[in-house]
C-alpha cells in the first residue's frame, strides 16, 4: 500500500474519531440535561445544579442547558439565602460567644450565594444571546430575576426591564403586561401597576387573573370607585367567575339587621 493511500487512510480515521468524539460529548451532555431536569421537577436542587453544571462542562455554549443551570442554581441562591436569615434571626437574641463563632459560617454561606449569583448573571445573557427573539427564554429569565428578588429586591427591577423589551415581540399575549403589572408590585410603582394590570385586561376582557390583581390592587389602595367600575366591568366580561362573586360578596353593604 503506497504511502498515499495510508495518509488518505489516516486523515478518514481521524475524522471518524472526532466526529465519534463530537456525537458522544453531544450525547452525553444531552442526557445530563434531561438528569437535571428531572431533578429539577423532583426539587432536588443540588442533583439538578450539579448534573446541569457537567452538561455546561460539555457544552457551554447551548442556550437550554445554561438557562435551566441558571433557574436551579436560583433555586439554590433562595435556599442559601434563607439559610442565612435564620441563623441571623437565631442570633439576634444569642450570646457574642455564639455570635462570633457563627460568624465564619455566615461568610462561607454569604460566599457561596455570591458566587452563584455571578454565574447565574453569567449564564443568563449568555443564554439570551444565542436566542435574542426566542419568547420562551426570555419568560424563563424574567421568571428567574423575579425569583432572584426574593434575594435581593435589584433583580425585580431587572425582571421590569427584561419584561418591558419583550412586550413588543408579542404584543397580543395579556399575560405579559400581566405579569408587568405583578412585579410592579414588588418595586412600589402603584400607577404602573395598574396600567400594566389594566392593558392586560384590555387585551383579554374576560382574564379573571387580571380583573382580581386589579380589584385586589384597588381594595389595599382604597380607590374604592374605581374597585366598583371594575366589578361591573367584570360583571360583563364574566358573570359566573367564582373569584368575581367573592369580590361581589366582599364589597356588598351589609345588610340591614331586623
Amino acid at each position: 500500500m503506497s504511502i498515499k493511500n495510508l495518509l488518505a487512510i489516516a486523515l478518514v480515521l481521524v475524522i471518524f474519531l472526532k466526529a465519534a468524539s463530537f456525537i458522544f460529548t453531544w450525547w452525553l451532555a444531552d442526557y445530563y440535561l434531561a438528569s437535571g431536569n428531572r431533578a429539577l421537577k423532583q426539587q432536588n436542587y443540588n442533583q439538578s445544579t450539579n448534573l446541569y453544571l457537567r452538561a455546561y462542562k460539555l457544552n457551554s455554549t447551548h442556550p437550554i442547558i445554561q438557562m435551566n443551570l441558571a433557574k436551579s442554581l436560583t433555586f439554590q441562591a433562595v435556599i442559601l439565602n434563607q439559610q442565612i436569615l435564620t441563623i441571623n434571626s437565631y442570633l439576634a437574641t444569642a450570646s457574642a460567644q455564639t455570635k462570633t463563632s457563627a460568624k465564619p459560617i455566615i461568610n462561607q454561606t454569604q460566599q457561596k450565594l455570591n458566587q452563584v449569583i455571578d454565574l447565574i448573571n453569567q449564564l443568563i445573557p449568555a443564554s439570551l444571546a444565542a436566542t435574542p427573539s426566542n419568547l420562551d427564554y426570555r419568560k424563563r429569565a424574567v421568571r428567574i430575576y423575579a425569583l432572584l428578588g426574593t434575594v435581593d429586591s435589584t433583580y425585580y427591577q431587572a425582571a421590569i426591564n427584561l419584561l418591558t423589551q419583550t412586550i413588543p415581540l408579542a404584543p397580543t399575549d395579556p399575560k405579559l403586561p400581566f405579569n408587568l403589572g405583578l412585579l410592579y408590585s414588588f418595586t412600589g410603582n402603584p400607577s404602573s401597576q395598574e396600567k400594566y394590570l389594566t392593558q392586560a385586561i384590555a387585551l383579554k376582557p374576560n382574564y379573571d387573573k387580571a380583573y382580581h390583581q386589579l380589584a385586589l390592587f384597588y381594595d389595599q389602595t382604597n380607590q374604592k370607585t374605581k374597585l366598583a367600575r371594575l366589578i361591573q366591568k367584570w360583571q360583563k366580561a364574566n358573570p359566573n367567575s367564582p373569584s368575581l362573586k367573592k369580590w361581589q360578596k366582599k364589597i356588598a353593604p351589609p345588610k340591614p339587621k331586623p
